[in-house]
């Protein structure tokens, strides 16, 4: 099954993490994949309840975003204090790194990103293929492969709460 871990850095923002359930002697077994849910459904979507359970053989880091799920109950909170996307990416970044840390064998990850998860995403792959230069001693988590499923594409000039609630 898999574990909750709740971020420090962004407030409602949570991991859930899960081990391979099962390899095989003919298996490889691939890196850890991170997952960014979209706007609706999110964890709840036909995509992620389907998908998941298939990719046994390796590591999930599914990134949950609350905020980004639709209910039909009112939810508590404010939605004018929702984590901008570089909150989000500092956090999934940091995350990773504490993952790769645990595990020096690990290294690598793949990005699978849905929706709004796909904006997340972008700004994701420019800051781990920048680097912070301070930090180059320490092993840092290198991103192999992306797939951006329904990508979104944000409007200038609208703003942040807007584009969350805005679908073209």
């Amino acid at each position: 099954g898999f574990v909750e871990h709740r971020c420090k850095q962004v407030p409602g923002l949570r991991f859930w993490e899960r081990a391979p359930t099962q390899t095989g002697a003919t298996e490889q077994t691939e890196p850890p994949l991170v997952v960014l849910h979209g706007y609706g459904r999110g964890l709840a979507s036909p995509l992620l309840t389907h998908l998941l359970p298939r990719l046994y053989h390796r590591s999930l880091i599914v990134v949950d975003c609350p905020w980004l799920t639709l209910t039909r109950v009112p939810v508590s909170g404010n939605v004018t204090q929702t984590p901008n996307i570089s909150e989000l990416v500092q956090a999934v970044v940091s995350y990773v790194k504490v993952f790769v840390a645990e595990d020096l064998e690990c290294v690598e990850f793949d990005l699978l990103a849905h929706s709004f998860g796909t904006a997340v995403a972008s700004a994701l792959v420019r800051d781990v293929a920048i680097g912070a230069p301070a930090e180059k001693a320490a092993p840092q988590p290198r991103l192999r492969r992306v797939i951006l499923m329904d990508p979104m594409c944000f409007m200038p000039g609208i703003t942040k709460q807007a584009q969350l609630l805005r679908r073209s």
